[in-house]
């Protein structure tokens, strides 16, 4: 699912310009203890969009234990991903469709 993510995306960038290619600072991005370009940062953002999304169905659908370690995976990827959101919107390298893109990912994630 991860993967197929970066993929998905990939097509997108390929398509359209959602950030200012030519930003070339390094950002945090909180899974990772190196520092990631822009492109990167989107990258591993919608990727753990989905990871969150994962682990959110999973506390649903189990129950004890299991239903227990999903909730605790949720909270800490959903908690990363909206950090990392927020790095993308301050930015100030995103385009409007980034932009546009970007506040899509945030709704996604306060559910």
């Amino acid at each position: 699912m991860h993967e197929f993510q970066h993929v998905k995306l990939g097509a997108i960038l390929d398509l359209y310009d959602l950030l200012d290619a030519s930003d070339t600072r390094l950002y945090h991005a909180p899974w990772r203890d190196d520092m990631r370009p822009l492109e990167g940062l989107l990258q591993g953002t919608y990727a753990h969009l989905a990871v969150s999304d994962y682990w959110r169905t999973r506390q649903q659908i189990t129950t004890g234990a299991a239903a227990q370690l999903a909730n605790e995976r949720f909270t800490f990827w959903l908690g990363h991903t909206r950090a990392a959101i927020e790095s993308l919107a301050d930015s100030g390298s995103m385009t409007p469709l980034g932009m546009r893109f970007v506040g899509e990912m945030r709704r996604s994630a306060q559910h």
